[in-house]
């Protein structure tokens, strides 16, 4: 902040205070960007579904029909019983830029106290 102090008279004095926030982004509007996004593994990066490894070892990974409903509580009794088939990954930024925190903002005050 800058401040500004003069005494006009004995019982008068002016005061003048300016802020600025983000200067960064004033100069440069890709520079002070706040960016948010989703944290602790909650973006879907991943597709993938639930095979049985007896299907995979009888049909291949590709050929495994993949485990839907109530079938995956019942087929995969124990760790080894079942395995992840990954179908697509998706190499994309999650992150977004959070628009009221990324941009600068000025704040000019007068005061004249008598």
């Amino acid at each position: 902040p800058i401040v500004a102090l003069k005494r006009v008279s004995q019982s008068s004095l002016r005061v003048a205070w300016s802020n600025l926030d983000n200067f960064l982004n004033l100069l440069n509007k890709d520079w002070g960007q706040y960016r948010s996004g989703p944290s602790f593994g909650q973006a879907a990066i991943v597709r993938a579904d639930l095979v049985s490894a007896a299907d995979v070892a009888a049909n291949g990974i590709d050929g495994a029909t993949a485990l839907t409903g109530d079938e995956s509580r019942t087929t995969c009794q124990a760790a080894s019983d079942c395995v992840y088939r990954f179908n697509s990954f998706r190499d994309q930024d999650t992150s977004f830029t959070s628009g009221p925190r990324s941009v600068w903002q000025a704040r000019l005050t007068f005061r004249y106290d008598f």
